[in-house]
């Protein structure tokens, strides 16, 4: 080596820094120095010196340590170094050195520390866990992969909701008709706009559900809206078969043949048709006159005189309803049970229009303190996650001592609160009534609950399981932060109030910071 090439490699190795900003100016110290003080310490096993170094030194000097040294090293250096990045609150490159130990599931929960969200969603998934892989997909905005872990997990319900942020409302339908939440279903399903592919799709769930509900005429008006607008293929020829068989429902055979001839003319295989036209001794015809209007009661033509009115139905049984996604008739596929809906909303239909069911529950959250911060949408979210539930005099809600289960806020009746002393003698700290929260605590604290609720006469309580609760804040931030803002506020109220009593009963001064 010549002397201008051992000077140029002992320049590059001096001039590697790394700049410390301080209080005196900053400090300048060689990365390379760093980097070997920090192995020093983790050869000798000293985690807390390690952690210490790299966090007063800047990022270049873990990445050095991830990229060269740790390559180089043994497991148990590489296990140290792991530790130390944990230690030093490093948590991105935690998970990066967890990586290289081969720990993937250990290091999933660290890139979820740092906001990696994604790369922990990939970590999760492989590890099986897929509903915390959902979890961080949803946070991290990719709500198509977050819908698809939720509904392989189990968690349709959150799956609905995943799909209408996504503004993928048949997928919405599609999850809230198969948590039977049918209310929701419609909501979603009347949202998919005609030039949408899903369009007729949609319009067939929705007519299915709306047939069952006993609103065949809705249904009828949805199915004819997709044969006018619709080319004829596979979908649409299940949603002429579901209209034809309302027509033979109230007697409308030769409309019904017709429909079903034009099932035929588009796909001669089609076998509920063809036993269909048997069963109403009509023909079989190969070529068809031109299709006949089909319009709701009342309606007009363009040319303003009425047209012919499409068959309504009577009030006869309901068709077999299926899944959207099988063929009715097809051979093993047994009907879609859907419960009947709420009776308003079978006093809200409104033929050819839109549809909706009216949801008490959430204009009575609206009104509770605890819920004064949120947005409409975020009311209906935590509204499908909970349910109202009576209770007797004298039930015991939450016992003192437990592991909080539920949130609960009183809709009706009284609740007394009370603390339990070790030998069991009760002391009433409170009594609370209409709209009063209690187990909120859980939200902020997993340890045992410091007392007990107890009726003080029947009423009635909006439940939330604690982890379903716990759950959704921890993909709603937003909404997370405005209910704890209202809780921190609650108990700080309800410890002013503790402190002015034991204040009272001990005769000192009372003292309100």
């Amino acid at each position: 080596m010549t002397d201008g090439e051992e000077f140029s490699g002992r320049l590059s190795r001096e001039m590697e820094f790394d700049f410390v900003d301080g209080s005196a100016g900053g400090t300048f110290v060689a990365t390379d120095s760093v980097r070997s003080v920090i192995m020093g310490h983790l050869h000798r096993g000293e985690i807390d010196r390690a952690a210490t170094h790299i966090a007063s030194s800047g990022p270049e000097v873990g990445d050095r340590l991830l990229n060269d040294d740790a390559k180089m090293a043994s497991a148990a250096v590489r296990e140290a170094l792991a530790e130390a990045f944990v230690k030093a609150r490093d948590f991105e490159r935690a998970g990066k050195a967890a990586l290289l130990i081969g720990d993937p599931a250990r290091a999933a929960p660290f890139f979820e520390r740092s906001y990696q969200f994604a790369q922990a969603a990939q970590l999760y998934e492989k590890d099986g866990q897929l509903e915390r892989a959902a979890e961080l997909y949803e946070r991290d905005l990719r709500y198509d992969q977050a819908a698809k872990f939720y509904e392989q997990s189990g968690q349709i319900e959150r799956a609905a909701a995943v799909c209408e942020k996504a503004r993928n409302f048949y997928d919405a339908g599609r999850h809230w008709t198969k948590a039977h939440r049918m209310d929701r279903a419609v909501d979603a399903l009347q949202q998919v706009e005609p030039k949408s592919p899903s369009w007729a799709k949609a319009s067939l769930l929705l007519g299915r559900i709306l047939e069952h509900a006993g609103h065949r005429e809705a249904a009828c008006a949805q199915y004819i809206q997709v044969v006018k607008a619709c080319p004829i293929d596979a979908v649409v020829a299940d949603i002429y078969e579901r209209l034809a068989a309302i027509y033979v429902v109230v007697g409308e055979a030769p409309a019904a043949a017709k429909l079903y001839n034009a099932v035929l003319k588009f796909d001669p295989t089609r076998k509920k048709a063809s036993e269909a036209l048997t069963a109403l001794g009509a023909p079989r015809v190969s070529a068809l006159p031109p299709q006949p209007s089909l319009q709701q009661p009342g309606a007009t033509t363009r040319a303003g005189t009425p047209g012919p009115a499409a068959p309504v139905p009577a009030a006869a049984p309901a068709p077999a309803i299926f899944s959207a996604h099988e063929t009715p008739g097809a051979s093993g596929v047994k009907p879609l049970v859907l419960p009947t809906p709420p009776s308003a909303a079978a006093k809200a239909e409104s033929v050819g229009g839109s549809m909706t069911a009216v949801n008490v529950d959430v204009e009575a959250l609206r009104n509770l303190p605890l819920f004064s911060e949120l947005s409409l949408d975020e009311l209906r979210a935590l509204q499908s996650l909970g349910a109202r539930k009576k209770f007797a005099s004298s039930t015991i809600l939450i016992e003192q001592g437990q592991e909080g289960a539920g949130l609960f806020v009183i809709l009706s009746g009284k609740v007394r609160v009370l603390h339990l002393d070790d030998a069991g003698a009760a002391t009433q700290l409170g009594e609370l009534g209409f709209g009063a929260s209690v187990g909120e605590m859980a939200l902020v604290d997993e340890g045992p609950t410091s007392a007990r609720v107890q009726a003080v006469s029947e009423g009635e309580a909006f439940v939330w399981p604690m982890d379903r609760m716990r759950k959704h804040l921890g993909t709603h931030e937003g909404t997370a932060l405005r209910i704890l803002k209202v809780v921190s506020r609650t108990l700080s109220v309800r410890l002013r109030e503790t402190n002015r009593r034991a204040a009272v009963r001990s005769g000192s001064e009372v003292v309100d910071d």
